[in-house]
C-alpha cells in the first residue's frame, strides 16, 4: 500500500471474474457499455474511507470459466500491485456442466464444484504469497436450476461454498469468503435474464460487495 502526494493512503483493488466481474447485462447489447459492479463500490469506497484513494482494476473477461481464471493471474498482478483481490467464478463452469451427459446430477455437481474451488483456491494461494489478500466471492444461483438439465447447479455451488469456507478459516489472516450468493439470491427485479443481473443490480452487488470489503479495508488502513 502506498500514498500519493497528498499523503492519502492509496488502496489497490484487484476485481478478477467472468461477466460478472465485467458487468455484462441484457441491456448492454448494440455497444451499449457494461456496468460493473465496481462502479458503485468506487463510489462506496470514496465515501466511507475519504482519505484514501482507492484504485480498483476490473479484469472482468466474459464467458471465462474459473478453471481458466489462473492463467492470466500473474499478467494481471504484473499490472497491478494489488492490496487486495476479489475473485469471482464459476457461473460458466456451472453453466457448461450442463453439457456433461451419462452422469447424474450429484455427480456433475461435485466434479464441477471441485474443479472450480481448485482454481480459485490457486488464485488465493498465489495471492497470499504475493502479500495480497483475497476476498473470495460465490456465484449467483442460475436463474435456470430448476430445469432437469441444471440440476448439478446447486450442487456444484454448495461444494464450491464449503470449500471456500475451509479454505478461509484456513487462511484466516489474508483470506475472506463472502457468500454472494446467498446475499443475492435470483430475483427479477435485479436480474436481467436468467444470470446477469441490471445494472441496478449490478449496483447493489457493489453494495454488497463494499460491505464485505469494510473490514479488510479498516485492517488494511490501520496497520502500523
Amino acid at each position: 500500500m502506498g500514498s500519493n502526494l497528498s499523503g492519502n493512503k492509496i488502496v489497490k483493488i484487484l476485481a478478477l471474474g467472468d461477466s460478472l466481474t465485467e458487468g455484462y447485462n441484457s441491456r448492454g447489447y448494440f455497444g451499449k457499455p457494461f456496468h460493473p459492479y465496481t462502479i458503485a463500490l468506487q463510489s462506496l469506497l470514496a465515501e466511507r474511507f475519504p482519505a484514501v484513494t482507492f484504485e480498483i482494476a476490473n479484469f472482468g473477461s466474459s464467458g471465462e470459466r474459473a478453471v481458466d481464471m489462473p492463467a492470466r493471474l500473474d499478467l494481471a498482478f504484473e499490472q497491478v500491485e494489488a492490496d487486495i483481490a476479489v475473485f469471482l467464478g464459476g457461473t460458466n463452469d456451472i453453466g457448461w456442466g450442463a453439457n456433461k451427459r451419462g452422469k447424474t446430477a450429484e455427480a456433475v455437481g461435485q466434479e464441477v464444484g471441485n474443479a472450480i474451488a481448485d482454481a480459485i483456491e490457486r488464485m488465493a494461494a498465489a495471492a497470499e504469497k504475493r502479500g495480497t489478500v483475497s476476498l473470495l466471492l460465490t456465484p449467483f444461483e442460475h436463474g435456470a436450476e430448476a430445469r432437469s438439465d441444471f440440476g448439478h447447479g446447486l450442487v456444484a455451488r454448495t461444494v464450491l461454498r464449503d470449500r471456500l469456507a475451509a479454505f478461509a478459516a484456513e487462511h484466516a489472516d489474508t483470506t475472506t469468503l463472502f457468500d454472494l450468493g446467498a446475499a443475492m439470491p435470483f430475483d427479477n427485479a435485479l436480474f436481467g435474464d436468467l444470470l446477469h443481473p441490471t445494472p441496478e443490480g449490478y449496483d447493489h452487488m457493489g453494495k454488497l460487495v463494499f460491505e464485505a470489503l469494510i473490514p479488510i479495508v479498516e485492517k488494511l488502513v490501520n496497520k502500523p
